[in-house]
C-alpha cells in the first residue's frame, strides 16, 4: 500500500475547504431569498463609460436605488434606444443590484447566465487554490 505525502493530503484539503465555501457562496447568492423582482419601466436611464475599454454600462435608477447590467453598449444613445419605451422586469440580486434577468413582455433583453457565472466561479476557486497552496506548502516544508 502506497504512502500518500502530507503536500497532497493539504492539497484535497484546501480543494475541499475552497470547493465548500465557493459553492455555498455561489448557492446563496443565487438563492430565492436573495433575488428580487422590480418593475423598471418608470426608471431613469444613465450609463457610464468604462474607464479601461471603450464601452458602456447601463444603469436604472428609481426610489433612490441603482440596478445594473453587464451587458456591453457601444454608445449611452444605443442603451437609451433598446430600453426606451418598454415595460422592463428585472431580476435582481439585492445584495448589490447586478441584474441576472431582465424583460419586456415575452421577449427576453439580458440574462447573465449561470453558465458563465459557474465557469467564473471554477475560474477563482483554481485561482484562490493556487494562491493559498504556495504558503500551506512553505509551512509544511519548513515543519517536516
Amino acid at each position: 500500500m502506497t504512502k500518500v505525502s502530507n503536500h497532497i493530503k493539504a492539497d484535497f484539503l484546501i480543494l475541499a475547504v475552497l470547493a465548500v465555501l465557493f459553492i455555498g457562496w455561489f448557492i446563496n447568492s443565487r438563492s430565492d431569498s436573495n433575488i428580487g423582482n422590480i418593475d423598471l419601466a418608470g426608471s431613469i436611464l444613465t450609463c457610464e463609460k468604462d474607464k479601461k475599454w471603450s464601452h458602456y454600462l447601463g444603469y436604472f435608477s428609481l426610489n433612490n436605488e441603482q440596478y445594473y447590467t453587464l451587458q456591453k453598449y457601444s454608445s449611452c444613445d444605443a442603451f437609451k434606444a433598446e430600453m426606451l419605451g418598454k415595460s422592463l422586469m428585472a431580476k435582481y440580486l439585492k445584495s448589490n443590484g447586478l441584474i441576472v434577468e431582465l424583460k419586456s413582455g415575452d421577449q427576453n433583453l439580458y440574462n447573465s447566465g449561470l453558465a458563465g457565472s459557474a465557469l467564473g466561479l471554477v475560474f477563482a476557486w483554481f485561482l484562490a487554490f493556487a494562491v493559498i497552496r504556495l504558503p500551506v506548502r512553505w509551512l509544511l516544508k519548513k515543519h517536516a
